[in-house]
């Protein structure tokens, strides 16, 4: 658990690089699953954003918080949101995930995969209850974001969960 001089320990290298038999063997020994970096990036949200499934379900099963949030108020789904990895944003709305947690921006995941054009990961976060009303503090919404970079497919999503376009 001893953090080096930005706060990595090694269990969060491990997690960032995908190492689930280290990381399990350092958990196995005691290594804390929650301790942020001096950004505020747990070894879960390092797990997240390089998409280590299998790193993201040994933490989860020890304990570590699914909401922890970075310095600029990102969360481990906001990350695989981001990146796109479906699978590990899936195993954390599981896990009780804030499907609507705000970035320091007022974004959401939502509006991240709208923006992004990730019609599967927005139809995953809607099915967890994503509010694709609310907007980014700037004012933008899922729908906007979607439409501004030209995924029709989102647009489609979006409208058929509203029932409308806006």
């Amino acid at each position: 658990n001893q953090p080096n001089h930005g706060g990595d320990t090694a269990l969060s290298y491990a997690a960032w690089n995908g190492q689930a038999t280290i990381l399990a063997s350092l958990l196995e020994k005691g290594a804390k699953p929650n301790p942020p970096n001096h950004e505020g990036r747990t070894a879960l949200i390092n797990a997240s954003i390089n998409g280590h499934l299998q790193c993201v379900h040994l933490l989860l099963d020890t304990g570590a918080n699914a909401n922890a949030r970075t310095l600029d108020n990102r969360t481990a789904l906001s990350a695989a949101v981001w990146n796109g990895h479906v699978a590990v944003a899936q195993a954390l709305l599981e896990a009780k995930a804030n499907v609507n947690a705000t970035q320091r921006d007022g974004g959401t995941p939502l509006l991240d995969a709208a923006w992004n054009g990730n019609a599967v990961m927005v139809t995953l976060l809607l099915k967890y209850g994503a509010d694709a009303r609310r907007s980014s503090s700037t004012g933008i919404t899922p729908l906007e974001a979607a439409t501004r970079r030209g995924h029709l497919r989102v647009v489609d999503i979006l409208t058929a969960k509203k029932g409308r376009a806006s």
